[in-house]
């Protein structure tokens, strides 16, 4: 399908023609596996030279929405935009924008009860397939005398992901699993965590898919709140006892 274009956009070269490529993927004009024109076909389209049109490729494959194969039958194919994509470019904004650990819990405080509150609203009996595998998996963890800090961890990991998906929100579950993986690798050099702690929290991590089964959204935004606030106070004093060493 011929490319929509609008010449009257102000911008600088490249960004127009990246951006009006971009809104016919958008649109659907532009499908998964279509191959754009050849760059001397965009160089005429849209009034631009070879550098430029370049430019605009390079910034649209950097954003995974296209892929640009060589030889004989190459050129440049719209892919398909999937939920890694919207993941590695957030993880990307979080590390080049430096934020910092507690800013990232504090994010998390105000999603994440949003999305335990979805995950109850929207419970069917198909979630037992992921819930009821994570609560055996918890419950087994509680039964041993010894408690593994990093045995919880994944566990942990698993759990939040786990609400994310269960929310059934697309958006919520991407930039969510995005924050979760990112507190877990800047917790990773001094993540600690006391035996009592360990055994506080799985028992809130059984409430919580207690009451989503139950789809008690008010008790399920309750638990997890409680958990996050006790997440970052605990983090807090992690952060101020090694920055003190």
């Amino acid at each position: 399908m011929p490319l929509k274009i609008n010449q009257e956009i102000p911008d600088r070269a490249f960004k127009r023609i990246a951006n009006q490529i971009k809104e016919n993927i958008i649109s659907g004009n532009l499908k998964p596996g279509d191959l754009l024109p050849s760059e001397a076909s965009l160089k005429e389209i849209f009034s631009a030279s070879r550098p430029t049109v370049r430019e605009a490729l390079r910034v649209l494959e950097q954003s995974g929405l296209i892929e640009i194969k060589t030889g004989a039958k190459g050129g440049a194919f719209i892919k398909r935009i999937t939920e890694d994509i919207m993941i590695e470019n957030i993880e990307l904004l979080i590390a080049v924008n430096q934020v910092s650990l507690m800013q990232l819990l504090e994010f998390r405080t105000c999603i994440e009860p949003s999305a335990a509150v979805l995950a109850a609203r929207n419970y069917t009996e198909s979630d037992s397939d992921i819930i009821q595998p994570l609560k055996q998996k918890i419950i087994h963890v509680l039964e041993k005398d010894k408690l593994e800090t990093t045995e919880f961890k994944n566990i942990d990991l698993e759990l939040h992901l786990a609400v994310a998906k269960l929310s059934k929100n697309p958006i919520l579950k991407s930039i969510q699993k995005s924050v979760v993986v990112s507190v877990s690798n800047q917790l990773g050099p001094f993540y600690q965590v006391k035996k009592e702690q360990i055994k506080k929290s799985l028992v809130d991590f059984l409430k919580l898919l207690d009451a989503i089964e139950k789809s008690d959204e008010e008790i399920a935004g309750r638990v997890i709140s409680e958990h996050l606030r006790s997440t970052i106070n605990s983090a807090q004093m992690l952060v101020e006892l090694f920055s003190s060493h």
